[in-house]
């Protein structure tokens, strides 16, 4: 019981300090009109469905990428040919040429600096923009005068200039790299209803326009204490599976949950080495993430697109979701997470080849760890309750895991049985016994998931 104790210590202290974290440096504690809202980008007019919303027009150019940038960019569209307009738009920095900048800009939405000045060459910075001094756009240098504040996070990432400073003919009409832009500073909620979403997909969607949401990052130190207590939690959720499993092995000795539940007693330094390994890999690839922005973004949009795919068990997942019905999505995620996630992926490839399904994992932690690192203002925040669904989640995938390797383990013991076929068949049996605990985990953290997202969705 004292270990145990200590244990949830452990992972509420780590809970504690990402609640810290996010709530003294990363959160935006004073939301303003522009804090939720997103563009629409493309060439030309949009459909007339747009008259139905209030919006800001505006052009834009994209600026020239970081080397980084590109790189990114260039294998992407590489692999997805004609399927990176999106991502080149979510990437680069933007300079966006405002015409109702005295209307709209106010002291109050400064971070710091003054406001440009009519008729010179003097533009706002967004919070993230790389560059805080001046800035080439369309060969014409500018001046940074001022930065905004984080709340302004649709222009994060963009250089802000007023319609009384641009020189004439800068972002005219013909101009090749000139894009048309319009802004909706509308709630994540609204976005939501049906209604609206039907409507702005004909007037945008279906006319080239590409959707633009950028979000705020956190700063470094508080990103790196968030992850820390993100560690904490995932280690002190470890340490209470391990008794948990420790004393269900001492109630459960029948046929079927025994042998798994005495496995994971008699090999311990195995079950901690795949936690530590898992676990680790996901907190570290999350401190990489940070360093190169790009990547978390280009593995973001691609999660987005298959999303989008109707068919694809994201896209199914994503529509069980949207239905807002907790029981269908934790449904879905189940049927999902263990046939495909588990089975599929670790339990099935390791028959084949014994062993396969830890590498799967090792693959499946980097790839959590660079989607879900909280380095923006949306990811941190979903993520205080999500670490929990990680920890449970993963949990499973790392027991099939576990048993995965018992597979080759059980090959070389000849204590095991007096044949290597033998050996083997007993190796298949203890996994399928496991998935039964595979199964009951993932059906915990399916419903915890679907309440958990969908209170999220309902309440942004």
């Amino acid at each position: 019981m004292l270990k145990s104790a200590i244990w949830l210590f452990i992972l509420l202290v780590g809970f504690g300090l990402m609640f810290f974290s996010y709530w003294n440096y990363g959160r935006i504690a004073e939301p303003t009109p522009w804090t939720e809202a997103f563009m629409y980008v493309g060439k030309g007019e949009a459909g007339p469905e747009a008259q139905l919303f209030a919006c800001t027009r505006a052009r834009i150019v994209l600026l020239p990428p970081s080397e980084v940038t590109r790189a990114f960019l260039d294998g992407f569209e590489g692999a997805n040919p004609g399927a990176g307009g999106a991502l080149r738009r979510a990437l680069r920095e933007k300079a966006v040429f405002y015409p109702e900048f005295r209307r709209d800009f106010t002291p109050a939405a400064l971070g710091s600096g003054r406001l440009p000045a009519p008729g010179m060459d003097e533009v706002l910075a967004g919070c993230d923009a790389a560059h805080r001094d001046s800035v080439s756009i369309l060969g014409r240098a500018f001046n940074v005068v001022g930065v905004l504040g984080r709340s302004a996070t649709v222009f994060a990432d963009a250089y802000i200039i007023p319609g009384d400073s641009a020189p004439a003919g800068l972002f005219g009409a013909d101009a090749g790299e000139v894009q048309d832009a319009y802004i909706f500073a509308m709630s994540r909620r609204e976005l939501r209803s049906a209604v609206t979403a039907e409507a702005l997909a004909a007037a945008f969607s279906k006319r080239g326009f590409v959707l633009v949401a950028p979000d705020a990052r956190i700063g470094a130190a508080p990103y790196y204490l968030y992850l820390l207590g993100l560690a904490l939690l995932l280690l002190g959720g470890t340490g209470l599976f391990f008794r948990l499993f420790v004393f269900l092995a001492c109630i459960f000795r029948g046929r079927v949950l025994g042998p798994p539940l005495a496995a994971i007693s008699q090999w311990p330094r195995l079950f901690w080495a795949m936690h530590l390994t898992a676990f680790g890999g996901l907190v570290v690839v999350g401190a990489l993430a940070y360093l190169v922005p790009p990547l978390q973004t280009s593995g973001l949009h691609m999660i987005q697109q298959s999303t989008r795919e109707p068919y694809s068990p994201l896209g199914v997942a994503a529509k069980a979701y949207a239905s807002g019905s907790m029981p269908w999505a934790a449904a879905v995620t189940l049927a999902v997470n263990f046939f495909l996630g588990s089975l599929a992926v670790i339990t099935v490839p390791s028959v084949i080849v014994p062993g396969a399904g830890a590498a799967m994992l090792a693959l499946r932690s980097a790839v959590i760890g660079l989607l879900l690192a909280p380095s923006t203002v949306t990811l941190a925040g979903m993520m205080l309750p999500h670490s929990f669904t990680i920890l449970v989640e993963m949990e499973a995938y790392i027991v099939a895991a576990f048993f995965a390797l018992m597979i080759p383990i059980y090959i070389f013991r000849k204590q095991e049985g007096p044949t290597v076929l033998r050996r083997y068949g007993r190796a298949l049996l203890l996994n399928l016994k496991g998935n039964l605990i595979v199964f009951i985990i993932l059906a915990v953290a399916a419903a915890y998931e679907a309440v958990e997202v969908i209170l999220q969705m309902q309440m942004r």
